[in-house]
């Protein structure tokens, strides 16, 4: 009888797997993976410790430095800009209708200035000075509440508010008058006139209008940039009775309402309506505006 042996590997591989060993080889490498994560934690502690012992309380100290470095900048950069955040709204807003009553505010306050005897001295930007883009806000924001009107002239007195005259009047496509302060060799006798006295010069004059280029058939908005006591408005509409010309409203850039003309002239019947409207002012409290 012959006898023939298998082959060492294919009696291994037929072989059935021995239960205790397969649990010892789960429990061999189960053991191992555990050591592996154990030794990788205990080196990011080991590392962290070092790293804090190397700089100890440090975290808070540059959280206070940063704190106060940003508050400090934050300040500076507010009053440093706020003046050139104020040219860039004027010009990015140009020949749009804008919020101008803030617009004008802002620039007031940053460059107005009180003077004895109740006086705002604002000519850096608006009665010899001009600023041009802020004039073209103002006055599209004026001729706005007035497209609708049938404003055929705007009507103004010389010489501060001729410029915002212009603005407001190109605006509604129209012409801007201005009336005189006195009779010159070049109007002839045919004219209106009309008495007004000056708050801010303490004087009395007359206002002059030609009867060529106001009549029966205007209509009128005046313009001027300030509005006070109401003298040299009620100058220019007593102007405009006597030619007979309809007057819709009055568009103002600054008003002391305090100083009572604006309500006196709405309370007989006026429309005005300003741009910035001053509600008290003192070199002690400075300007506060309604």
């Amino acid at each position: 009888m012959r006898i023939t042996r298998r082959p060492r590997c294919v009696a291994n591989l037929a072989a059935k797997p021995d239960a205790k060993s397969l649990r010892r080889s789960a429990d061999l490498a189960a053991r191992s993976a555990v050591g592996s994560l154990r030794r990788s934690a205990n080196l990011d502690a080991d590392l962290t410790s070092k790293s804090d012992a190397k700089i100890p309380g440090m975290r808070p100290v540059f959280l206070l430095i940063f704190a106060v470095f940003f508050t400090d900048f934050f300040q500076f950069s507010v009053a440093f800009w706020r003046p050139f955040v104020v040219e860039f709204m004027c010009i990015s807003f140009r020949g749009k209708k804008v919020n101008s009553l803030r617009l004008l505010e802002e620039k007031i306050l940053t460059e107005g200035k009180i003077f004895p005897g109740d006086v705002l001295k604002v000519d850096s930007f608006l009665n010899h000075q001009l600023d041009t883009e802020l004039l073209d806000a103002v006055g599209a924001e004026i001729a706005s509440l007035y497209k609708d009107s049938g404003v055929t002239k705007v009507l103004t007195m010389e010489a501060s508010g001729i410029a915002i005259a212009c603005f407001v009047a190109r605006e509604l496509h129209c012409p801007a008058l201005f009336a005189k302060k006195s009779k010159t060799a070049n109007i002839s006798d045919n004219f209106w006139s009309s008495p007004a006295h000056s708050y801010t010069h303490g004087n009395n004059y007359t206002m002059v209008v030609s009867r060529e280029y106001l009549g029966s058939d205007d209509v009128i908005l005046i313009v001027d940039d300030f509005l006070a006591s109401g003298n040299a408005l009620t100058a220019l509409l007593n102007i405009c009775r006597q030619a007979g010309a309809t007057v819709v409203g009055a568009g103002i850039a600054i008003e002391k309402k305090y100083q009572g003309g604006g309500d006196a002239l709405r309370a007989e019947g006026l429309r005005v309506d300003s741009m910035a409207t001053i509600a008290s002012m003192s070199s002690e409290d400075g300007i506060v505006f309604c």
